[in-house]
């Protein structure tokens, strides 16, 4: 009799064994889709008369990792274009950015505010800030390199149009 428990014992803790490594590769699986490198759909933004090609970041995981990891020397776009599915205060981290970037908060296909030449915390001089808030509530934000608004006069009320 006792063997018997010492068998059913065994195997039960075979199962929970085998249950937490299934459940620990899933984790795994699953940092990884989030986390992984993000395979961009790029589009295309009409300001003044001026088309630019950005990256589109229209999820979680795209909005989550953003520029992180990209260099100017092999950015191929001309910035990154956010979009959420509601109207909020928006929070933007630099985490592994490595350039200054230009931040243009959108609401209703028109710019309410922008932020110039913010440099990633590698850059910063100790002063490091990772995080950036939205001034007013937006359901788009544009990220360019550094010098971006200036050069496409971006002001409060320019219209940003997505190309289809």
């Amino acid at each position: 009799m006792a063997s018997k428990k010492k068998k059913a014992s065994s195997r039960n803790g075979c199962l929970v064994v085998v249950g937490v490594l299934v459940l620990l590769a899933f984790i795994a699986w699953g940092i990884g889709q989030f986390f992984g490198v993000q395979e961009f759909t790029m589009g295309q933004v009409q300001i003044h008369d001026e088309v630019i090609d950005v990256y589109i970041a229209d999820d979680l995981a795209e909005r989550a990792q953003g520029l992180s990891g990209q260099t100017l020397a092999d950015f191929p776009v001309t910035g990154m274009i956010f979009f959420f599915d509601d109207v909020e205060e928006r929070r933007f981290w630099m985490y592994d950015m490595h350039f200054s970037i230009d931040i243009v908060w959108i609401l209703d296909g028109r710019v309410v505010k922008t932020q110039e030449r913010l440099l990633p915390p590698d850059l910063n001089d100790g002063e490091i800030q990772y995080m950036y808030s939205s001034p007013y509530e937006v359901e788009w934000v544009l990220e360019l390199p550094a010098g971006g608004v200036e050069a496409l006069e971006l002001v409060p009320g320019t219209e940003v149009k997505l190309l289809p």
